[in-house]
């Protein structure tokens, strides 16, 4: 992802709309205990183009204990805050 991981826990909030959530270094569990996801991050080389500079995080999911259904409304909801505007 083009974020920092500042900016990846400042949205955090609006993610996990009311679930619980608790942040570690690097690591994010969103949910309950047996059902939830485990959010882990690290930070990536800048991607460089021209005199463009952005930052980037590599961003892995692993659901526990979700059916199909609650991972795709999570995902869903997931891109929605994540994603950027753009053309």
């Amino acid at each position: 992802m083009a974020t920092t991981p500042g900016e990846f826990h400042r949205l955090l909030p609006q993610l996990a709309q009311g679930m619980a959530c608790v942040a570690e270094e690097g690591r994010v569990i969103v949910g309950e205990a047996g059902k939830g996801v485990v959010i882990t991050t690290r930070v990536l080389e800048p991607r460089r183009i021209a005199g463009l500079v952005l930052d980037r995080c590599r961003v892995e999911l692993s659901f526990n204990g979700m059916d199909e259904s609650e991972i795709t409304a999570f995902l869903t909801r997931f891109d929605r805050v994540y994603h950027k505007g753009g053309g």
